[in-house]
Parts: structure tokens; C-alpha cells; sequence
């Protein structure tokens, strides 16, 4: 089985990004990250953003992986308006990542 899991940027760290690791060493299945374009992490605008995370399941779907396993609510709401078996893990909900994804958000 072939699983795309989806990240905002390539932290490192975080509960995401362990979860991954240990999860693609032990598994018998086929596990690999994909990445919103750098250009498009942490822009001013919430519709660059979004967009992001729009063009990041586009490029996943034409791989056609058997699942697509986000780790935000953005990339699984394209997976879903998509048709892509998809399943969401949101390891985020009070990071900067989250506040950035709020149109009025003060990040500063």
C-alpha cells in the first residue's frame, strides 16, 4: 500500500513529523512526505495559504496513492472535495501553522 502523508513545511521536529519517522521505519507499507512549496509556506494571505495546500493534493492525486494521510484539516478538506481516500490527523490545532490558516490572525 502506497501512503502519502501530507505537512505544511519540513520542520524536523513535532509530533507530525515523529509520527512519520517512526511509522515509515516500522511499516510495511510504502510511506512518503510530501511538502507545500516553499513559495507558498507562510505568505501574508490566507488565499496563498490555502492555495498551497490546494496545489500540494493536486500534485498527489496524479501519483495516485491508495491513501492520502494529512496531518492538517486544509490538505484532507482538498482531499475530500477531491474524491481521494484520505484520512486527517490534526497534530496542530493551537501551533502557528493553525493561527496562520485564520483570516484575521495577528501572528506577530
Amino acid at each position: 500500500m502506497n501512503i502519502t502523508h501530507t505537512f505544511f513545511e519540513r520542520k524536523g521536529f513535532g509530533g507530525s513529523e515523529t509520527y512519520f519517522n517512526i511509522l515509515s521505519s516500522a511499516s510495511k507499507n510504502n510511506h512518503s512526505a510530501k511538502y507545500v512549496e516553499r513559495s507558498l509556506q507562510y505568505k501574508e494571505t490566507f488565499d496563498n495559504f490555502y492555495n498551497g495546500f490546494e496545489n500540494l493534493i493536486d500534485s498527489i492525486s496524479k501519483e495516485n496513492p491508495d491513501i492520502i494521510h494529512n496531518h492538517f484539516f486544509i490538505p484532507a478538506e482538498f482531499s475530500r472535495i477531491k474524491g481521494l481516500q484520505y484520512i486527517l490527523t490534526s497534530h496542530c490545532m493551537l501551533s502557528e501553522e493553525f493561527k496562520l490558516s485564520l483570516p484575521d490572525a495577528d501572528t506577530t
